[in-house]
């Protein structure tokens, strides 16, 4: 009778427990679920965001979903920081279709960029720990691309501005949108012919094929940004404000070393390149660290790599972005050095003048 009675006290105490675990954990849930509406109110309102009935639903599960995904990624990647920023009511697939390149493969890439250019040679260099281009007045202000997936155009416009300021030529902000209007050079692509086409996306090495064909490039303010497709208004050479002369291709099928990269930033200037961005669309701050999470064989993002550095033992580029000055740390961000990162050494172009 009393092994009866303790089996019936443990079974309650058990009963009482499990209850306790379950509303500890529906209180939690709701806790954080409240904590995530009140966050989704307040990015609706400094993002001056304006939903319909049918779209409300739909933002504000991707925001829960990508608040999941924040929590995650800061627990995953310690040394970056990720949090909500002015895509975060975006799906993935919207995030890339409006912001960045098609996914290709990064060999394909390579063989398409190395058709063309030219083969150059560059001398050693002692490669100090940091070095920036933006400390030598050598960097145009950030960018915003917006809703237009012109990534291309402002990887280019900025390897063209920072060659012609580091040969003493000055440094004159170019214009995004004559390339979005103008350039439609094509190269091969998986034994496809892959053109410029606006904002549905573009390949660096094929604008600065047109650039050098063209003479040049108009400044912003001549011919200013936009945001969407137009037609060619590039009537006037004597606009030009920028130029170069050739290009050449770092990378290769095997991936461009990053040392030798570092070296050709620092005696050229900035790189144009092509990487993985998926890790992006909620950084913040801080070095990201990607281990073999992010895909380095599939590019889909230009963007234009402006110095390097170090940090508690850490290598590091520093990056320049085109979702504005908002966006990460100043419109930057920094990523791990001399490990290939998101296949940040497979499509790097540096712009010879």
């Amino acid at each position: 009778m009393e092994q009866k009675l303790k089996q019936q006290q443990l079974q309650m105490q058990t009963k009482y427990l499990l209850v306790a675990c379950v509303l500890l954990f529906v209180g939690t849930t709701l806790a954080s679920f409240e904590e995530d509406t009140i966050k989704f109110k307040e990015f609706a309102r400094q993002y001056n965001k304006r939903y319909g009935p049918n779209d409300f639903h739909i933002r504000y599960k991707n925001f829960l979903a990508n608040m999941d995904r924040i929590r995650e990624l800061n627990a995953k990647y310690p040394t970056a920081h990720f949090e909500v920023n002015q895509f975060a009511d975006m799906s993935p697939e919207e995030f890339q279709d409006m912001k960045m390149l098609p996914n290709t493969q990064s060999d394909d890439l390579a063989q398409s960029c190395l058709a063309n250019g030219v083969l150059a040679s560059f001398p050693p260099t002692d490669i100090p720990t940091s070095f920036d281009w933006r400390e030598k007045n050598a960097v145009t202000p950030v960018k915003d691309q917006g809703a237009c997936g012109s990534c291309w155009t402002f990887s280019v416009t900025g390897a063209i501005e920072s060659a012609n300021a580091v040969a003493g030529k000055g440094l004159v902000g170019l214009s995004e949108q004559q390339l979005v209007d103008c350039s439609h050079a094509c190269c091969t692509v998986s034994n496809q012919q892959v053109c410029n086409s606006g904002c549905g996306g573009g390949w660096m090495w094929n604008a600065m094929f047109d650039v050098i064909n063209w003479g040049g490039l108009e400044s912003e303010t001549s011919y200013p940004y936009t945001g969407g497709d137009g037609a060619c208004q590039m009537t006037n050479t004597s606009k030009f404000a920028g130029s170069m002369k050739n290009y050449t291709c770092l990378s290769n099928p095997d991936a461009a070393d990053e040392e030798k990269m570092a070296e050709v930033l620092i005696q050229k200037g900035p790189l144009s390149i092509a990487m993985n961005a998926d890790l992006l669309m909620s950084y913040s701050s801080g070095i990201i660290q990607p281990g073999n999470s992010c895909s380095g064989t599939y590019l889909n993002h230009a963007l234009l790599i402006v110095g390097f550095g170090e940090d508690n033992g850490t290598k590091y580029w520093i990056v320049k972005n085109s979702w504005g000055e908002s966006w990460g740390e100043e419109g930057y961000f920094r990523i791990q050095r001399g490990v290939g990162a998101c296949g940040i050494n497979n499509a790097v172009v540096s712009v010879l003048v």
